[in-house]
């Protein structure tokens, strides 16, 4: 039996043994290295040892965590645009007598179509975003009603409904949004397992800790006949606990780097 540190990158589960990890913490400030490759994120001082760190979703060939929230927000800011483009129009439509033929139903606009589909593990985000539910079908909902309104001649009276919906389902949606872009930005913290090679000290980047497990050797397998994508060429072995699927990985096979690198990083 043998202790693994278990970590998640993206949607996949990880394992390194506890025997080479000397530290775990929230990554410090990185100072890149020139002419290195795309996973080498640079180096970080940690208690007065500089120490290189490799970003393993890059190694893996996905993006950084950094770069996927920045994206996420990107896209919901786009999607709040689009939510504030609605009720201008559906006011433009009853002022000018017009048709309204933009989407009415909260599950098919794009927001509605990322927000079935979206999971997180995360407690603050996934509270955020259940409080979504209400507002968003409130909005949508609110065509139809404005547009009986106006079918009848109730003109003032649709305007008024437009307004009141501005002044709070849309103001409750747009802080919502705020809300979101925050705990992107600032929850989602990278962190570092800083493991002892005979090349030295080096840290990976990585999503989550998940936990110390003691693994039996008769769960261990070999990855033979498995696709594991990129993870394939680090690991010859995975773990299997309950129903996760635990990818060995072998540290040395992870890549280094050189210090003449960190050399010129630091000059």
């Amino acid at each position: 039996m043998e202790k693994y540190v278990i970590y998640k990158v993206s949607n996949n589960l990880y394992g390194m043994p506890v025997e080479i990890i000397r530290d775990m913490v929230v990554l410090p400030t990185v100072t890149p290295v020139p002419q290195s490759e795309e996973f080498i994120r640079g180096i970080i001082n940690l208690r007065g040892k500089v120490i290189p760190v490799i970003d393993f979703r890059k190694r893996l060939g996905i993006k950084s965590l950094h770069d996927e929230n920045m994206e996420l927000i990107a896209q919901l800011k786009q999607r709040e645009a689009e939510h504030r483009e609605w009720i201008a129009e559906l006011e433009a439509c009853v002022k000018e007598d017009r048709e309204f033929k933009l989407e009415t139903d909260p599950h098919r606009c794009r927001f509605g179509r990322w927000f079935d589909s979206f999971q997180t593990d995360d407690l603050n985000l996934r509270g955020v975003l259940n409080q979504f539910r209400t507002p968003h079908k409130m909005i949508h909902e609110l065509a139809g009603k404005v547009m009986a309104k106006k079918n009848e001649g109730n003109i003032d009276e649709a305007l008024n409904m437009i307004a009141d919906a501005k002044t709070n389902v849309l103001s409750l949606m747009v802080e919502l949004f705020k809300k979101t872009y925050d705990i992107l930005e600032s929850e989602f913290t990278e962190l570092a397992i800083v493991i002892e090679l005979d090349s030295g000290l080096q840290g990976i980047i990585v999503d989550k800790i998940i936990s110390i497990q003691n693994i039996e050797s008769k769960n261990i397998k070999s990855t033979k006949g498995l696709n594991l994508g990129e993870a394939t060429e680090l690991t010859e072995k995975v773990a299997e606990l309950g129903e996760d699927l635990i990818m060995l990985v072998e540290p040395e096979k992870i890549g280094n780097v050189s210090e003449e690198a960190v050399s010129q990083a630091l000059a």
